[in-house]
């Protein structure tokens, strides 16, 4: 009889441990209206979090600078961000948790590009010493990665200003002189490129790693979502990103249903290359870039993230 008491006992709490968190009856997605979410558009447009029993509200933001805290805050319960601000947040102790993988650059699905002009004064990333280079934010990935791609071309960073700005001002601020280089994205680098005035330099992304895993979906640790709708926000984001690698027609539509993009717009531009799963090397190598520049105060394990793969 003790033994059958105590097995139901330990029946219901392992059933309140599944079901933490399910008060949480809409799950808000904190994303950005841009390609790189992609897998997220396919998901919600085809009812996969429906499917899955989940119900899913997209909340629009201008970037992982307020996403993350809205995370925090439980504004949304996920969030699309990329990974340097992801272990950036850990490392200033906020839990945060990738649950699924996103958007990946590589030799074949180039996304970035270093622009100056064709009339300036800057031929090549040697030119780049001391001079005003825009990047969307600093001390993030784009940040990270052009530092590390001037760095390997010799050029002495510590000399160079780096300029937070927002990726669509950053050609008109070309054009005008403000900056003497972009470190811009698709689709705004092809856009740029067709009016014939800029020269590309590289990839700051490919040029210093050859595959990088740019952003996740995220969770904060001990949130409000429960095992059960973690386990299936995964499988939708999964399901979806099956469609972005077979069938790129549904995928431009998809891009251009849910951003300020026509799909002749979004069929011209480069696209990521889609991943659901997390990956440890890229992550680490990031973490390592991160460490090296001093963002970060010490070593950084990515399994500590990855406890949901």
């Amino acid at each position: 009889m003790m033994r059958l008491v105590l097995t139901f006992f330990l029946l219901f709490l392992v059933s309140c441990n599944e079901n933490r968190g399910e008060y949480v009856s809409v799950i808000k997605v904190g994303y950005i209206p841009i390609a790189d979410c992609g897998q997220l558009f396919l998901a919600d447009r085809h009812g996969y979090f429906e499917q899955e029993g989940i119900k899913v509200e997209l909340v629009k933001q201008a970037g992982g600078a307020t996403i993350l805290p809205a995370l925090a805050a439980d504004h949304v319960q996920v969030g699309f961000s990329n990974i340097a601000s992801v272990i950036l947040a850990c490392s200033a102790d906020l839990p945060i948790q990738p649950i699924a993988g996103g958007p990946v650059t590589d030799r074949a699905s180039v996304e970035g590009g270093i622009l100056s002009l064709k009339s300036g004064e800057v031929n090549g990333l040697a030119d780049l010493t001391g001079r005003k280079v825009a990047v969307n934010t600093t001390k993030n990935i784009v940040h990270l990665f052009v530092s590390e791609l001037l760095t390997k071309n010799g050029v002495d960073v510590s000399g160079v200003e780096f300029i937070g700005m927002p990726f669509p001002e950053m050609y008109p601020a070309l054009l005008a002189g403000s900056v003497d280089a972009i470190a811009s994205i698709e689709p705004f680098v092809t856009f740029a490129e067709e009016e014939g005035k800029v020269r590309n330099l590289g990839d700051y992304f490919t040029g210093t790693m050859e595959r990088v895993q740019i952003s996740t979906y995220n969770v904060l640790e001990g949130g409000p979502l429960s095992a059960r709708q973690v386990a299936s926000f995964r499988r939708a984001i999964a399901r979806a990103t099956e469609i972005a690698k077979k069938d790129r027609k549904e995928l431009v539509a998809a891009i251009a249903a849910y951003t300020s993009l026509d799909i002749d717009q979004v069929s011209r531009v480069g696209l990521p290359t889609y991943d659901s799963s997390l990956h440890e090397e890229s992550i680490s190598e990031v973490s390592r870039l991160l460490l090296e520049r001093k963002w970060i105060k010490k070593a950084f394990n990515p399994s500590q993230i990855m406890d949901w793969e």
